[in-house]
C-alpha cells in the first residue's frame, strides 16, 4: 500500500428533494469501493486514506469541505487523489445557460433557479477542486447521469488518441494569429508534468444506470471487478487506469460508454491484484487435441442460449402483421402498430396514454377483438394498475424500458415510456386473465422502437420499421445473435438495392462566368428522393461488412448512373467533356480487397476515366487503427492512397472537413486532391476564420494544393457566395446554385446571372 494515496468516496441514495428519485446502491457502491481500494490483497490506499461521506451527511456543505480538505489543503507534492461519487446528476438551464450538478442529499432544484450556486456544480469541481491543490494526480470518477459535464465542453469536444494526447476538433482550434500559443482548451487538464485525469460513467447528455442483479451501479460494478484483478495487465499484474479504463469500456452496455479526460503522465497504479501471489490454479495445463473421433461418436454441442435469441421471432412476427396491414386500403398507421404490437405480445388491447395539463388522455387503441363494453373495463383497470407508477414518474426512469403491474383482472399490464419530454406518452399493453409470456427487458425497447419509427413515417413500411427495430436492439444491447445480423444485413441490401443516384454540380465561382467543374454523386430514396439517413446510421452501427457493402453498390450505381446521364445529354457524350464524379467512402472500405477489386473492374470496363473520378473520405468516420498510435496510423493510411493513386489513378478528398475528428490532422497527412468544407461551417459565427484557416491550410507549400470546396451553400447560410468569394473560395456546392438531380446539363441562366452580378457588387 502507498501512504502518499488518499481517497474520498462519496455515496447518496436518498434526497431531500422529491424530484430526485431514491436509489438502491449508490452507498453500497462506496463501501465496495473502499473494500476493493484497500484490500490488503493488492489494494494501493491504506485504509485509514480512504473517507467514506454517505447518505444524510453528504450535504452541499459537507461534500465542498471535504472535498477542499481531501484535493486541496491537505496535500503535497507526490500524493496521489482519487475523488468517487456515486448517485444522480442532472442538467439545468438557468439564465440561458445549461448548468450540470452533482446531487448531494440537501440539494433543492428549485432554489437552483434563484441561485444557481446553491448546488454542488461540475464545473466549480473541475475548476475549484480538481485543477487545485499540489498532489501530482487527481483521479475524479463519477457513476452519475450527465457525469461527462466534469469538464468544460471545449475539453468534451476533443479526442483521446492511444499516447494520451487530447486531439481537438477544427471548432476548437480557431485563435487569431496573435493568439499563438493560447490554446482554447483548459490548459489545466494539460499542463505538464501534472496529471488530472476524469473517468465517467457516461457522456455529458446520457444516463448512467444501477442494476439491481449487479447490487451495484453498472459501471461501479465493472470498476470494482477491474480493481480486483479483471483488469490486470498482464506481464506485471497490476491494475492501472489505463487498464482499467480498458476494461470497463469493454464490458460495460452499449448504450452507456464510459469515458476519459485528461492525461496520465505515466502509469497510475490503483491496485495490485496479480502480484506477489502465487496461485496454482493458474498454472497452464496442456493437452493434445485431435479432431479424430471414434465412430459413431457424435459430439452432442449446442450453442449456449442469449437472452435476446427469441426478440428475432417477435420483430419477424410484427413484420408479418404490418405487411398483412399494408395490403389493406386506407389503414390507419397508429391502429396497425398498435394492432400488432398486441398481436405480437400477446395483449388483449394496447393503447398510447398522453399526459395533458396535469391529466393522462388516451391517444389510440388497437381494434383488437374485445366487446366495447369489456374494452372499457379493461383500460379503465389497466390505467388503475400502472397509475402510480404514471404520477410518481417510476414508469419513465431512465434506467429500464418498461415495467409490469398486476391488472384487477388477474391479468398483467405492461408499460412502456415512449417519450420523457413533456407531453410524456407511455404505450400500455393489458393482459386479460393471463401473464405475459415476455417479460424481458427488450420487449419494452422494441415497443419504443417501434413508436419511434412510425413517428417519422406518413404510411406503413413494414422494411424500414423492422430494420429500425433491430437498430434499436444493436444500439441498446451491444452485441446480437448471428441470426439477428443476418436479418438486418438481407434489408439492408435490399434497400441498397432500391436506391437511386442524383447529381449535385460541383461550381466554380467568377464574376464573369459560372462553369460547372463536377458533380457529386449522392443516394436518394426512389419515394421521397431525399438522402437514406437510416442506411448511413445503420452502416456505422453494425460495422465494416455493412458500411462495406453500402460503399460497393453505391460505387457502382453511381459509376452506371453517370455514365447513363452523360449519354442523355448533349454536351456531355464525347470523352473530353466528361467532368469529375465525385464518390463518397468509408476510410474503413479502402482497406477491404472487394472494393479494390470492383474499383479496377469498374475502369477496366471503362465505365469512367480513372483520372475523372474522385473518392470521398468522409471526415465523420474512424480510420481504422493500423499502428502503435494515431501518428503512424495515418502514415499507413496515407501509403494505402498512395498505393490506389499509382496502380489504379484515381483521386481523394477529405469529405465533412470540420465535423470529424483530426480534421487538421488528415488535411496535412494525407494531401488530398480537394478538401469539403461541411455545411455545418457555414453555421457557426466562426464560418470566415474557420474557412479562411483551412484555404491557408490547404496551400501551404509543404502540401500539394489541394482545391477547397465549401458545400451546402444556400439562402440559410450566413455567409452568402459573395463572402465566400472576398475569403478567397472559388468552388461550391449547394441549393444556391442548384438542386441534386438524377440529370446532369447546365446552370439555369437566369440564377448564373444572379449569381455572377452578386460575386461582381459584393452585396
Amino acid at each position: 500500500m502507498n501512504e502518499r494515496y488518499f481517497a474520498l468516496l462519496i455515496g447518496v441514495n436518498r434526497y431531500v428533494d422529491p424530484q430526485l428519485p431514491p436509489l438502491s446502491f449508490a452507498e453500497k457502491d462506496c463501501s465496495d469501493l473502499r473494500d476493493a481500494l484497500g484490500d490488503p490483497a493488492g489494494g494501493c490506499f491504506h485504509p485509514s486514506n480512504i473517507e467514506l461521506l454517505l447518505g444524510e451527511d453528504a450535504t452541499t456543505d459537507a461534500v465542498e469541505t471535504a472535498l477542499h480538505r481531501t484535493v486541496v489543503s491537505q496535500r503535497q507534492a507526490g500524493d496521489t487523489v482519487l475523488v468517487y461519487f456515486s448517485g444522480h446528476g442532472f442538467t439545468r438551464d438557468i439564465g440561458g445557460r445549461r448548468h450540470a450538478y452533482i446531487a448531494t442529499h440537501d440539494v433543492s432544484i428549485r432554489s437552483l433557479l434563484t441561485n444557481p450556486q446553491r448546488g454542488l456544480r461540475m464545473d466549480f469541481l473541475h475548476r475549484e477542486i480538481l485543477l487545485q491543490g499540489a498532489a501530482d494526480r487527481v483521479i475524479c470518477i463519477l457513476d452519475c447521469c450527465n457525469s461527462g459535464s466534469i469538464v468544460p465542453a471545449p475539453i468534451r469536444d476533443t479526442k483521446s488518441g492511444s499516447d494520451g494526447v487530447l486531439y481537438a476538433p477544427a471548432a476548437t482550434l480557431r485563435r487569431s494569429a496573435d493568439q499563438t500559443g493560447t490554446d482554447l482548451v483548459d490548459r489545466g487538464f494539460l499542463a505538464d508534468g501534472t496529471g488530472r485525469i476524469a473517468l465517467v460513467a457516461c457522456p455529458h447528455d446520457a444516463v448512467s444506470r444501477e442494476s439491481p442483479s449487479l447490487e451495484n451501479g453498472v459501471f461501479t460494478h465493472f470498476l470494482i471487478r477491474g480493481l480486483r484483478g479483471a483488469a490486470s495487465e498482464i506481464d506485471t499484474g497490476e491494475v492501472t487506469v489505463d487498464s482499467l479504463l480498458a476494461h470497463v469500456r469493454t464490458s460495460t452496455p452499449a448504450d452507456q460508454p464510459p469515458g476519459r479526460y485528461g492525461q496520465d503522465f505515466g502509469r497510475i497504479v490503483l491496485s495490485r491484484p496479480g502480484t506477489g501471489r502465487t496461485d496454482p490454479s493458474t498454472a497452464p495445463i496442456r493437452f493434445q487435441i485431435s479432431s479424430e473421433r471414434a465412430p459413431g461418436d457424435a459430439p452432442a454441442v449446442t450453442p449456449l442460449s442469449h437472452h435476446l435469441d427469441s426478440s428475432l421471432s417477435f420483430c419477424t412476427r410484427f413484420r408479418g402483421e404490418l405487411d398483412r396491414a399494408s395490403a389493406e386500403q386506407g389503414a390507419n398507421l397508429d391502429a396497425v402498430i398498435l394492432r400488432a404490437l398486441s398481436a405480437c405480445a400477446g395483449a388483449s388491447l394496447t393503447f398510447i396514454l398522453r399526459e395533458e395539463r396535469e391529466t393522462w388522455a388516451v391517444r389510440g387503441r388497437s381494434p383488437n377483438d374485445v366487446a366495447e363494453g369489456n374494452r372499457g373495463s379493461l383500460l379503465e383497470g389497466a390505467v388503475r394498475a400502472i397509475g402510480p407508477s404514471l404520477e410518481n414518474g417510476t414508469l419513465f426512469s431512465r434506467f429500464q424500458h418498461g415495467i409490469i403491474a398486476r391488472h384487477p383482472d388477474k391479468g398483467e399490464v405492461l408499460g412502456v415510456p415512449l417519450t420523457s419530454q413533456n407531453p410524456r406518452e407511455a404505450a400500455i399493453l393489458c393482459s386479460k386473465e393471463a401473464e405475459f409470456g415476455i417479460k424481458s427487458d427488450w420487449l419494452g425497447r422494441l415497443v419504443q422502437a417501434v413508436y419511434e419509427s412510425s413517428r417519422q413515417l406518413t404510411s406503413i413500411n413494414p422494411a424500414l420499421i423492422e430494420g429500425h427495430a433491430l437498430d434499436q436492439l444493436k444500439s441498446t444491447y451491444g452485441f446480437l445473435p448471428k441470426p439477428h445480423i443476418d436479418r438486418r444485413f438481407e434489408l439492408f441490401t435490399d434497400r441498397l438495392n432500391e436506391l437511386i443516384i442524383h447529381f449535385e454540380p460541383i461550381v466554380r465561382l467568377s464574376p464573369t462566368e459560372l462553369h460547372i467543374c463536377g458533380w457529386e454523386a449522392l443516394a436518394r430514396d426512389p419515394l421521397s428522393l431525399v438522402a437514406p439517413t437510416d442506411l448511413f446510421e445503420a452502416a456505422k452501427l453494425w460495422g465494416v461488412d455493412f458500411s462495406t457493402e453500402l460503399d460497393l453498390k453505391l460505387l457502382r450505381k453511381a459509376v452506371q448512373s453517370y455514365r447513363e446521364a452523360r449519354s442523355a445529354t448533349r454536351d456531355q457524350r464525347r470523352p473530353e467533356d466528361v467532368q469529375d464524379l465525385s464518390v463518397n467512402v468509408f476510410a474503413s472500405t479502402l482497406n477491404r480487397a472487394a472494393y479494390e477489386d470492383a474499383l479496377e473492374d469498374i475502369l477496366a470496363d471503362g465505365l469512367i476515366l480513372p483520372e475523372r473520378l474522385i473518392l470521398e473520405i468522409s471526415e465523420s468516420t474512424q480510420i481504422p487503427m493500423a499502428g502503435a498510435d494515431r501518428g503512424e496510423t495515418l502514415a499507413r493510411f496515407r501509403i494505402r492512397l498512395s498505393e490506389f493513386v499509382a496502380r489504379l489513378g484515381v483521386s481523394f478528398a477529405i469529405d465533412d472537413f470540420g465535423v470529424g475528428e483530426g480534421s487538421i490532422e488528415r488535411l496535412t497527412g494525407l494531401s488530398p486532391e480537394c478538401v469539403k468544407v461541411d455545411r455545418s461551417v457555414l453555421q457557426n459565427r466562426f464560418a470566415a476564420a474557420t474557412i479562411q484557416f483551412v484555404l491557408q491550410l490547404a496551400g501551404q507549400e509543404r502540401l500539394r494544393p489541394a482545391r477547397v470546396i465549401v458545400e451546402g451553400v444556400d439562402g440559410e447560410s450566413l455567409l452568402g457566395i459573395e463572402d465566400l468569394y472576398a475569403l478567397g473560395v472559388r468552388y461550391i456546392q449547394g441549393y444556391v446554385v442548384r438542386r441534386a438531380a438524377a440529370t446532369l446539363g447546365r446552370l439555369d441562366r437566369e440564377v448564373a446571372e444572379a449569381l455572377m452580378v452578386r460575386l461582381r457588387n459584393g452585396e
